[in-house]
């Protein structure tokens, strides 16, 4: 009897339990059925809300993927069909959008600090640049809120790296040098007097070395040694003097060796007076030869004699010009007109102790037929 009431209790226990599964199964599957569909539900709206457009090329407007404005543009409305580009208009004074876009209005323009400059402006398709201002800076690993003064290195101290506009300055101590105040006089007074004797020995070298040359010249007869000479150095100078020297070479005599030309000097010492064969034109062939038996050396005191001025003589017109002579000699007869003759330039060269290169003047216009002497006529 009693192991009857045992199996009683167990079926109706289980019974119980099956009961009690079977209410909480079916509230459970009640409670979320609806929560189920409301979820299903969201995300189809979801779905068809969310639209993917390429990225850099479109942007989404509504249910749509409307083609991007270019830079320098904003989206004024939108498009009304996928794949199309809308009405873009252009940004206004002092506005700009640097890359294409999808934007309703441009980016304002950035205004430079007071403590900075301009070193871009700013366009509809780039912003302004700003750079701090000179003896300022601002670090690139943060915001540039402010410049900063740049680091100005002490006495005791050298710079490394100079101040940017970016970077600040970098100083760091000078090497210690032993005895450098007492020594850096000591050393200039040793110095400085011997570049000034060095400098002193490579003139008086230079004058002995032009003396020497000037001794040699074959046209040079000055009776006045001492007298002060100007010399002046053409671009021709040096050549003018070979070729007297190559003519010497080909069979003249020194000066001092050959006798005077006959006939053309008076027993006075004066030369005898010419007179041109075809006026204006034989003055000019003249100045040929003149400028070959001219000494280089004695030109500036030549042009003085026969009346130019230091203004004219070392005109940049002349002194850098090959015939440098000629020209002269030519505005020497401008100036002179009518009165401008041949006689006064034999007569400058005896002046300066030329009288060889005056013989050989009137020598060579005779020959070749410019001048003759007034007493044959």
């Amino acid at each position: 009897m009693k192991q009857c009431w045992n199996y009683y209790f167990q079926f109706r226990m289980s019974v119980l339990k099956s009961v009690s599964f079977f209410i909480c199964a079916l509230s459970l599957v009640v409670a979320v059925k609806p929560n189920v569909r409301t979820l299903r539900s969201t995300d189809r709206n979801r779905l068809t809300r969310e639209i993917y457009c390429r990225e850099n090329l479109e942007y989404p407007h509504k249910s749509l993927c409307c083609l991007n404005c270019p830079a320098g543009q904003h989206v004024k409305s939108s498009c009304e069909r996928a794949g199309e580009r809308g009405i873009c208009s252009a940004c206004e004074y002092g506005t700009f959008t640097e890359h294409p876009n999808g934007l309703d209005r441009c980016f304002l323009c950035t205004k430079c600090r007071k403590d900075q400059e301009v070193t871009g402006v700013c366009t509809s398709t780039k912003d302004t640049e700003c750079q701090c201002k000179a003896g300022t800076f601002c670090g690139t690993e943060q915001a540039c809120e402010v410049c900063k003064k740049c680091t100005k290195c002490k006495e005791d101290e050298e710079v490394v790296r100079n101040c940017t506009t970016t970077s600040n300055s970098v100083c760091q101590k000078k090497p210690p040098s032993s005895n450098s105040g007492s020594t850096s006089p000591v050393v200039a007074s040793v110095i400085v007097p011997l570049l000034l004797f060095v400098l002193l020995v490579i003139a008086v070298a230079i004058g002995f070395f032009y003396q020497k040359r000037a001794l040699k010249k074959p046209t040079e007869n000055c009776s006045h040694p001492d007298e002060e000479v100007n010399i002046h150095v053409d671009e021709d100078c040096e050549r003018t003097m070979e070729e007297q020297q190559n003519r010497q070479n080909a069979g003249r005599e020194e000066p001092e060796q050959q006798p005077f030309l006959q006939g053309i000097m008076l027993e006075n010492g004066c030369c005898r007076r010419l007179i041109p064969v075809n006026g204006e034109d034989s003055l000019l062939k003249a100045f040929d030869i003149i400028e070959k038996n001219l000494n280089c050396i004695y030109r500036n005191r030549f042009f003085r004699l026969i009346g130019l001025s230091d203004n004219t003589i070392n005109n940049p017109e002349f002194s850098f010009s090959g015939d440098r002579v000629y020209k002269l000699l030519k505005s020497w007869m401008e100036k002179e007109g009518l009165k401008a003759d041949i006689n006064d330039l034999i007569q400058a060269l005896l002046q300066l102790d030329q009288r060889y290169s005056a013989e050989i003047v009137i020598q060579e216009v005779i020959d070749h037929g410019y001048f003759r002497f007034q007493d044959e006529s």
